[in-house]
């Protein structure tokens, strides 16, 4: 484990706040936030709607009202939305067309969904607490294909080439499956720490992979070789409950090389991924005490972090000068 240096520098000291109210339905389950292909909005969840947020107006407008059920996942890709709740339910919403679709998927809680393009049809994975992942056609709702795993799924995340599906869930593993048509061969299982994993995410170049332990960890690994992690960074407030790692992403823009997570409460950090030798940690409490962090999410693409709590959403400044000028140092 590489002792990374705390750094200034790579978010800018600026930052705005909305107050909006953002919902956590389950506690461990904290991606309640994610951008869409408006570069000024931001999609979240608030009780048993999903409403998008226009940063620059301020205005809010919802997607859906009263669905009925709290989500637990929420998920944006290409114009459709999907939603999943603690009693197996799928919402579906194409933001073009307007159309909506409700499904039961069986089995348990719906923990994490991802949206992709399998072979030309739009699709969308289930993670479930019945140990499995479940593939539906967007179109049709048709039931494409069953991934069955070893423990709860949380999460899953497509590879940016579709070619690899990478999963986590109740188990120390990451399960990496080989993408076919309506075909998930097992291509590897790698360990992370000694507890749970709740998200998984992919680097721009599809290079690197990593993963959130409830344990306080992010775990960093080169595809190219998963024998062994490439690095384990560990949480502010870890091994406390409020160190857990819930949210983990890379920034979308290859160029500034940076990946950041969020802890169950108050802090998120963000790491240079070019050698892995600094960390800007932030804090976001208040005189109240710690805030509970519902999600984040990267806006206009990688230039803007987004930060969501119960209360408030917080919009941060990548400091992308910095970072594009040293493309092979870092900043300092």
């Amino acid at each position: 484990m590489t002792l990374l240096r705390e750094c200034e520098g790579i978010v800018c000291e600026e930052y705005r706040k909305y107050q909006v109210k953002t919902s956590i339905h389950h506690w461990q389950l904290r991606d309640m936030i994610s951008s869409t292909n408006d570069q000024n909005e931001i999609l979240y969840v608030y009780g048993n709607s999903i409403n998008i947020l226009h940063t620059k107006s301020q205005k809010i407008h919802s997607v859906t009202r009263n669905m009925q059920f709290n989500p637990t996942a929420v998920c944006y890709n290409n114009n459709i939305i999907a939603a999943g709740g603690q009693r197996s339910q799928l919402y579906i919403k194409n933001m073009q067309t307007g159309t909506d679709k409700k499904v039961s998927t069986g089995g348990s809680i719906n923990n994490g969904l991802e949206i992709f393009c399998n072979y030309g049809d739009t699709r969308v994975l289930v993670c479930n607490n019945d140990e499995t992942i479940k593939e539906y056609s967007i179109d049709t709702m048709r039931r494409c294909s069953i991934i069955s795993h070893d423990a709860p799924v949380n999460n899953c995340a497509v590879s940016d080439n579709g070619k690899i599906l990478a999963t986590v869930g109740d188990s120390n593993e990451i399960s990496i499956y080989s993408i076919g048509r309506e075909k998930y061969p097992l291509i590897s299982k790698v360990k992370t720490m000694n507890d749970a994993s709740f998200q998984v995410s992919w680097s721009p170049s599809d290079t690197y992979l990593a993963a959130s332990t409830q344990d306080g960890y992010v775990c960093v690994y080169d595809i190219r070789n998963m024998k062994d992690k490439i690095e384990t960074i560990r949480s502010v407030q870890g091994p406390l409950v409020k160190g857990a790692c819930r949210n983990v992403k890379f920034c979308p823009d290859s160029a500034m090389d940076l990946l950041v997570f969020t802890e169950h409460v108050s802090h998120f950090t963000v790491v240079d991924v070019r050698d892995f030798s600094k960390r800007q940690s932030i804090t976001v409490t208040g005189t109240t005490g710690d805030k509970h962090i519902s999600g984040m999410a990267f806006g206009e693409n990688g230039s803007k972090l987004y930060i969501g709590t119960e209360m408030v959403i917080y919009e941060f400044g990548m400091n992308i000068f910095s970072r594009r000028l040293f493309q092979t140092g870092g900043v300092n």
